[in-house]
């Protein structure tokens, strides 16, 4: 009875590692790939062409190790397709409200240097008229320092309330926030969720061909197009395979 389970279980461990094969061989760096344009939304914060340049420029990263042969941009081939979901609603509202908060300090910072002016001209005019006479003209004087006074107060106000808003949507994005997929299967698909620049864009795309021609695993080399958490990129980062990133093509492809 022994020797028969012995050989029931090699058997089926023999089926396991042919089929555990197969699966490897068939998602093994099946290259070309073919890359369309698919569903695009102006609401990323990229034009329509900028899209298609970092499309084309993502691609070439990986042509260049494979000669042109990994992505091929064609009509037919797997789409890229924007998504617009509460990751980059959200992260557009930040932006907004960080646009401003800048505009409000500028507005803040003007205000006061007016209050300064005009608190200096009352402070001059009550120190001419020995602190005695308020007649007409002082009033008006002190009226513009009450009112500046009253607007610089509104002004911190909504100040401190978009600060408040933008900790408020920061505490509340997930950690490790997915800004892009690539599907296999039935229905193969590029998904764009989540970008902040044309230099996303581009290591986004970059970092889902990988997966596309069939390099599956992560790196742990941060500013690596395969790095899990490369975004958002720098706006100064030259975006590059690494040689993490040539290893891990390397030991996928050969």
């Amino acid at each position: 009875m022994r020797g028969i389970t012995r050989v029931i279980l090699a058997v089926a461990a023999a089926t396991l590692v042919t089929a555990c094969s197969k699966k490897v061989s068939v998602e093994r760096c099946e290259i070309p790939v073919h890359i369309s344009f698919g569903q695009f939304d102006h609401r990323f914060g990229v034009t329509e062409e900028e899209f298609h340049q970092a499309a084309h420029k993502a691609a070439s990263l990986w042509n260049d190790v494979t000669r042109g042969e990994a992505i091929i941009i064609s009509a037919d081939g797997i789409p890229i397709n924007f998504v617009y979901d509460e990751r980059q609603a959200r992260a557009n509202a930040l932006n907004t409200l960080d646009e401003l908060k800048t505009h409000y300090q500028d507005a803040l910072d003007s205000l006061k240097a007016a209050f300064k002016h005009v608190k200096g001209t009352a402070d001059a005019f009550i120190e001419q008229h020995n602190a005695m006479r308020y007649n007409e003209d002082f009033g008006e004087v002190q009226t513009l320092v009450d009112i500046s006074r009253v607007i610089i107060g509104h002004q911190q106000e909504l100040i401190d309330n978009e600060y408040a808003l933008l900790r408020f949507l920061d505490d509340e994005k997930p950690d490790n926030e997915v800004a892009g997929s690539f599907t296999r299967g039935e229905e193969n698909k590029v998904e764009v969720f989540l970008i902040q620049s044309y230099q996303d864009l581009v290591m986004l795309l970059a970092h889902e061909f990988g997966h596309a021609i069939g390099v599956l695993e992560h790196v742990d080399t941060p500013k690596s197009v395969m790095y899990e958490t490369g975004y958002p990129v720098e706006p100064e980062q030259v975006i590059k395979l690494t040689e993490a990133d040539l290893e891990a093509y390397r030991h996928q492809c050969g």
